[in-house]
């Protein structure tokens, strides 16, 4: 999950300056580039009864967010904060089971539920 969130701040900050309410609508992968990130300001629409739902008006803002640039995010994320950026300091990472449609919960394997981020050494930085 948290690609969806690194690549949701790069493109506010791409699209800068945002109306005030702007929201993302939708997110579609773009092959091997990267995520194109669309969004609006939305406004409330009665449905049926006490329901609504939000309606887009006007062309959607989209930008592209490389896969790059999510994980330059990342980076700066943890440089910032200090937390893993693969989890956002959560500790937890959601998985699914090859067979199950379900789902889980489990430790993050990158900061190992440690929530903090794994230290760098830098001879592993230019290794790779």
């Amino acid at each position: 999950m948290s690609l969806i969130t690194h690549a949701e701040i790069v493109a506010r900050r791409k699209l800068a300056p945002l109306p005030p309410g702007w929201i993302v609508s939708a997110w579609k992968p773009s092959g091997r580039d990267g995520i194109l990130v669309c969004g609006g300001v939305p406004r409330a629409v009665p449905l049926w009864g006490s329901l609504s739902g939000k309606l887009f008006e006007g062309e959607p803002q989209s930008v592209l967010v490389s896969y790059e640039d999510i994980r330059a995010e990342s980076r700066r994320f943890e440089a910032a904060t200090g937390k893993c950026g693969d989890c956002l300091g959560s500790g937890r990472a959601t998985t699914q089971e090859r067979r199950g449609r379900t789902p889980r919960q489990c430790a993050c394997p990158r900061c190992a539920g440690t929530r903090c981020a794994p230290v760098t050494h830098p001879e592993q930085a230019h290794a790779g």
